[in-house]
């Protein structure tokens, strides 16, 4: 079993004040359940979370996206007169 967080609250909102060592990084977490489990994740200031989720990028992939030529100035004079 670990640590016990207490529960309190605070202007109407329920909050948790975690025990030493168990500090996230951030102002923020992203918040889920699981089954009964109340799960806080710290939010990643990057995007390192993407390459996670897609995993490895084919070489050739990675070649072809790099050799891309720069997208040409779109006129934009009759979206925005």
């Amino acid at each position: 079993m670990g640590e016990i967080a207490k529960l309190f609250w605070t202007d109407g909102a329920q909050a948790v004040r975690l025990p030493d060592g168990w500090c996230l990084e951030g102002e923020a977490v992203q918040v889920r359940r699981e089954g009964n489990a109340l799960i806080l994740e710290p939010i990643p200031g990057n995007w390192a979370w993407l390459k996670a989720l897609v995993g490895p990028v084919d070489d050739d992939f990675a070649a072809a996206v790099a050799e891309q030529p720069p997208l040409p100035d779109s006129d934009m004079s009759d979206v925005f007169p």
